[in-house]
């Protein structure tokens, strides 16, 4: 295939635990996979990872601002950087039971609790 983005849309609606994509692939670089997957419908729940052999700041700046939870340099150690996807996966199962205790309060308006407690029983 010319580029990576058919195989995305060949996983349908089983979207894949983990996104490891290298930097430079042919027709659509590994920022762009990344920014896609992420305007997708639940998009933003795959853990991301990116490969790639520059060293660039810049490069890895934008990479976690596209998304990335980690970028990996080449060469790199094979066991760290299936300890980084071992470690992302565990997060990403986390995510839902931690989403639901980090959920925002709803703001209760001031005076609501006195005025509506006010015909309480004391």
């Amino acid at each position: 295939m010319p580029t990576p983005w058919p195989r995305w849309t060949a996983c349908g609606a089983t979207p894949p635990d983990l996104l490891l994509t290298d930097y430079k692939m042919p027709g659509l670089d590994g920022l762009a996979l990344i920014r896609r997957v992420r305007a997708l419908p639940g998009g933003l729940q795959i853990p991301a990872l990116l490969v790639t052999a520059a060293e660039d700041p810049a490069l890895h700046r934008e990479a976690l601002e596209a998304g990335a939870a980690e970028v990996l340099t080449k060469p790199f150690d094979h066991e760290h950087a299936r300890t980084r996807c071992l470690a992302l996966l565990a997060t990403a199962r986390a995510a839902p039971r931690t989403r639901l205790r980090a959920t925002p309060h709803k703001t209760i308006p001031a005076g609501t609790i006195s005025s509506t407690w006010a015909g309480a029983p004391a």
